[in-house]
């Protein structure tokens, strides 16, 4: 009896050992299923890395444009954008105040924020007066536009009308996204400003390159390609160590295909752009251009019962805010009549309290009606008031000269400064220390450091007015 209890008792023991050794092989089994797909996403990254770095030796413009995508499609058409240096940036073909500005007639538009289009495009309507709510022109002046990334999902602003890419469409100006507006923006910094050229090829000829694509040729330069890839040494050792050789091929595949369709795009839209003349727009007279064909009168709406002061306002290209700061200010004194009158206006049998020289694009020497009618109004007593190309205009009229910057300054952030007030706050400076000079060393001390900063101030707007 003590032997079969003995021997029940080792087999109970085996069978618990075996229980316990399938649990820990069920335990197992989940972590070893589970590491294997992150090995492959692992080996499937570092291929997918190493086939980039051979792509930049075989095929480089393919690599440059990898984001891009390609064909006939509702999202857009791959497109270049060509400086007058010969530098390249590759984009997409695919805002509302900055695109109806005058001033920026004949001019590529880059939009350095990351992301556009989210906002969309506001309506089209106008105020009782006839102006545009919303914009600052009655259409879309930039010749292109250029952006880092546009969002044609759906939008998201109250006052959206339509999109970006549908209103560029209707105006059919190009535009191009995908570009880098950082490094495009670091390069005319140090080269300045120059012409460029936007480049797409027409419907006729992308559907002519994706028939080639289709070709025995274009399938045997897909091979070729892939073979180079191949034998890349980065490649050839993740190929030889892994063992999904066929699902890493297969990709290999996919991406030389892809390559050899973007370099023969490239190839395509550089012969284009070969054929295509950079535009110099400062050879023509974009004032006359934007400007207004006919006088047109508006009357203030604020105060129509005050003392009416007659402005005349020359319009070389005049935004929409310019009008709405001279119509609905509140001025308690007075309400304002304005006449806007075209570039070339006679204004002589006109009578006006004030003279106005708007904003616009262009060369202002382009401009010698204007300047002629402005040198006449110096000579009379009324005053008058130039702005952005309006204070050129009346520079040329005193008699100046003019002359086009490496880039222009832009925005808020422009230097200005006038040396002789600034001569005048140091002499007060260095005057109140002489007086403080008989007062307390800690006194003296503090009017030293009052000259001294004082001076450097003088010293650094001499230099920015420079």
């Amino acid at each position: 009896m003590g032997t079969v209890k003995r021997e029940h008792e080792l087999q109970q023991q085996q069978q618990q050992q075996q229980q316990q050794q399938q649990q820990q092989q069920q335990k197992q089994q989940p972590q070893m299923a589970s590491k294997k797909p992150e090995q492959e996403q692992s080996v499937a990254a570092a291929f997918a890395a190493a086939v980039e770095e051979a792509l930049q030796q075989e095929a480089p413009l393919a690599a440059k444009w990898s984001r891009v995508p390609l064909g006939l499609d509702d999202e857009g058409r791959l497109g270049l954008l060509v400086l007058q240096d010969g530098r390249e940036f590759a984009g997409m073909v695919a805002y509302p105040e900055s695109l109806t500005d005058p001033s920026y007639s004949g001019q590529i538009l880059t939009l350095t924020y990351p992301l556009v289009g989210n906002y969309g495009v506001p309506s089209l309507e106008t105020d009782a007066l006839g102006l545009p709510l919303h914009l600052e022109g009655t259409r879309v002046h930039v010749s292109g536009l250029l952006a880092a990334d546009y969002i044609p999902a759906a939008l998201s602003h109250w006052r959206a009308k339509n999109s970006l890419s549908n209103w560029l469409q209707e105006q059919q100006v190009p535009a191009l996204w995908g570009i880098d507006t950082r490094s495009l923006t670091k390069h005319l910094r140090e080269v300045g400003t120059m012409l460029g050229k936007v480049v797409v090829l027409s419907e006729e000829e992308e559907q002519q390159l994706e028939q080639q694509q289709q070709s025995a040729a274009a399938a045997a330069a897909v091979a070729a390609l892939q073979s180079r890839l191949e034998s890349h040494p980065s490649v050839r050792r993740i190929l030889s160590r892994c063992s999904c050789q066929d699902q890493l091929l297969l990709l290999l595949q996919q991406r030389a295909q892809r390559a050899a369709k973007l370099q023969a795009w490239a190839a395509a839209l550089q012969a284009a752009a070969g054929r295509l003349p950079l535009d110099d727009p400062n050879s023509r007279n974009l004032v006359a251009e934007v400007s207004r064909k006919e006088p047109q009168v508006f009357v203030s709406p604020v105060n129509p019962s005050c003392h009416q002061v007659k402005v005349l306002a020359i319009d070389c290209g005049m935004k929409t805010n310019i009008y709405r700061q001279f119509l609905y200010s509140n001025f308690p004194d007075c309400n304002v009549v304005l006449k806007a009158v075209p570039w070339d206006y006679d204004i002589s049998n006109d009578s006006f309290d004030g003279l106005f020289i708007s904003n616009g694009p262009g060369d202002p020497t382009k401009c010698e009606a204007t300047i002629k009618t402005i040198a006449k109004a110096l000579k009379q007593e009324q005053p008058i008031f130039g702005i952005c190309l309006g204070n050129q205009l009346l520079a040329l009229a005193a008699g100046a000269k003019t002359y086009k910057m490496k880039f222009g300054n832009r925005g808020e952030a422009s230097a200005a400064a006038a040396v002789a007030a600034a001569a005048a706050v140091a002499a007060a400076a260095v005057a109140a220390v002489a007086a403080a000079a008989v007062a307390a060393v800690a006194t003296a001390a503090v009017a030293a450091a009052a000259v001294a900063a004082a001076a450097e101030s003088a010293d650094a707007c001499a230099v920015a007015s420079g």
